[in-house]
């Protein structure tokens, strides 16, 4: 991604301008704080702060793959509303045994 693309996904297109003007692209951008962001022209301290925060994200991303804690195979875990459906079953027990007398966990 860059600078253009970063900017469009955080809702903050209106800024490209600004950046483009600076010669500023995505390298550069990770390392610019709050007041280089204002004197850049970013005058509301809220776009200043959407804009500080994915940084940080983008750097500690970063800084986990270059330090190998982020696992190649990493794979989107599914959330419940992704989850097949399936019927809940209750445990069946051999009908020549009969049901099983529920043991405590406490005792042996």
């Amino acid at each position: 991604k860059g600078t253009k693309e970063l900017l469009e996904e955080l809702d903050m297109a209106k800024y490209l301008q600004l950046f483009v003007e600076q010669e500023v692209d995505l390298e550069m951008l990770l390392t610019l704080s709050e007041g280089d962001l204002r004197e850049i022209g970013i005058k509301t301290f809220g776009s200043r702060r959407k804009l500080l925060n994915a940084l940080n994200r983008i750097r500690n991303f970063q800084g986990l793959a270059r330090s190998g804690q982020l696992n190649d195979k990493v794979t989107p875990q599914p959330s419940k509303s992704q989850l097949p459906q399936t019927p809940q079953q209750k445990p069946q027990t051999p009908s020549s045994q009969g049901p099983q007398p529920q043991r405590s966990i406490l005792r042996n």
